[in-house]
């Protein structure tokens, strides 16, 4: 219970530092994706289940970003280029830690997306015609390898 909390803490006190540097920072930052916590609800076409989904989170700021999964904590920098149908967003200087409270899954889907974190110029888009409001990555001339976010 206690590694729980302590997780949990360090993941809020993340999310809370990379909102508050997400004050500053580039003027293409999209404002309905930064500044919120996400939950990764699919990675390809394959959706993720409930229990996985509550263990997984991605913030990004206008510099930076950060990203839980299960034991796994992603943190790096981002930079947001153009809008609309041109918008790209590339991420880099990703540095990753591995909490010892690890479960099935937690490598496997932290390997999916820091790989796809890896890749330059990623294309993106944000969603809110439905209840939750969704947001995907994707490499340009691959769109079926990509992950879905819901926040």
């Amino acid at each position: 219970m206690r590694t729980a909390v302590r997780r949990t803490l360090a993941g809020t006190t993340a999310v809370a530092g990379l909102l508050a540097l997400a004050a500053c920072g580039s003027d293409d930052a999209p404002d309905d994706v930064v500044n919120v916590r996400w939950q990764i609800t699919a990675v390809g076409d394959a959706g993720t289940d409930v229990a996985t989904q509550a263990r997984t989170s991605f913030a990004a700021g206008a510099d930076t970003f950060t990203a839980t999964v299960g034991c796994e904590q992603i943190t790096g920098s981002v930079d947001w280029n153009g809008s609309g149908d041109d918008a790209t967003v590339t991420f880099s200087d990703t540095d990753t830690r591995t909490d010892d409270d690890c479960r099935p899954g937690d490598e496997y889907l932290a390997g999916q997306l820091t790989g796809l974190l890896e890749t330059p110029e990623l294309r993106w888009r944000f969603d809110d015609s439905n209840a939750l409001r969704d947001f995907r990555l994707w490499v340009a001339d691959a769109p079926e390898n990509g992950i879905t976010f819901s926040g």
